[in-house]
């Protein structure tokens, strides 16, 4: 399996929050990627233009929220000092490890590549940190976040304990 281990410094993201339960997500983050796609090149400070973050508790994906409702951000990074953009919501990533895998291919492909990272992170003692946010990173040059998806290419950050 393709992991790298890979340290990010603290992430100060914008964008719009979305929330529900599993099957009206797809509802939901749509709307909020082709919103975010649109006003990410006006946004100040923006940080790495092209990239965007998908952000959720790392916990959903090890069982279902209590109350059934997940959360997921889209989201760009901006400057530290930057101003707070109008109509957004602000998420701050704490520093942290991460193990990074690919995703490459159809909509199958997403599970089969969070399953195996879960047992690439036993099989090598890492351990996920509890209460942390789990990204999903797009770089425009391999794959846009404006629906439909075709097939997927970007890359899963699970948040690791510290050692």
């Amino acid at each position: 399996m393709d992991v790298s281990l890979i340290q990010l410094p603290t992430l100060r993201l914008v964008g719009y929050r979305c929330f529900g339960r599993l099957g009206e997500l797809p509802d939901r983050v749509h709307p909020a990627w082709r919103g975010l796609a649109k006003e990410a090149r006006t946004v100040a400070g923006l940080i790495d233009p092209g990239t965007f973050y998908g952000v959720m508790p790392d916990a959903d994906h090890l069982r279902p929220p209590p109350d059934g409702v997940y959360i997921y951000w889209t989201c760009v990074q901006i400057a530290a000092n930057a101003p707070f953009p109008r109509g957004m919501g602000q998420l701050l990533v704490p520093a942290s490890r991460y193990a990074l895998t690919p995703v490459t291919g159809t909509a199958e492909r997403i599970t089969e590549r969070y399953v195996a990272l879960a047992g690439w992170l036993a099989e090598h003692d890492e351990t996920p940190a509890p209460g942390a946010w789990a990204l999903e990173r797009y770089d425009e040059g391999r794959q846009s976040v404006i629906p439909p998806y075709p097939t997927f290419d970007y890359d899963i950050l699970r948040p690791l304990a510290p050692r």
